[in-house]
């Protein structure tokens, strides 16, 4: 049978590595809220990034769409058809 010295000793021990497992869970908790935290903020600049990217792509759009109506405009001018709109003193 152990002295009680030894059961204490042994005691002492149980509670240091209980001491240093909850310090080592109490870390893993807070690197995991920081990491939830993270992934909180990041979600949200994607959601933003998408909207941007969406808006940009309907803007790229309309401005294609310009252009070639533009350059539609220029090509029937250049054939004439357009000059009937020009210049004919009604201002």
């Amino acid at each position: 049978m152990k002295h009680s010295a030894d059961l204490q000793t042994d005691w002492i021990k149980a509670q240091t590595e209980l001491v240093t497992t909850v310090s080592e869970c109490e870390a893993v908790e807070g690197a995991v809220m920081e990491l939830r935290a993270r992934e909180t903020v990041l979600s949200q600049k994607r959601g933003r990034l998408r909207g941007d990217t969406e808006a940009q792509k309907r803007e790229m759009k309309t401005l294609h769409l310009a252009i070639r109506y533009e350059r539609a405009w220029e090509r029937r001018g250049e054939e004439g058809l357009v000059g009937c709109w020009v210049g004919d003193g009604v201002d």
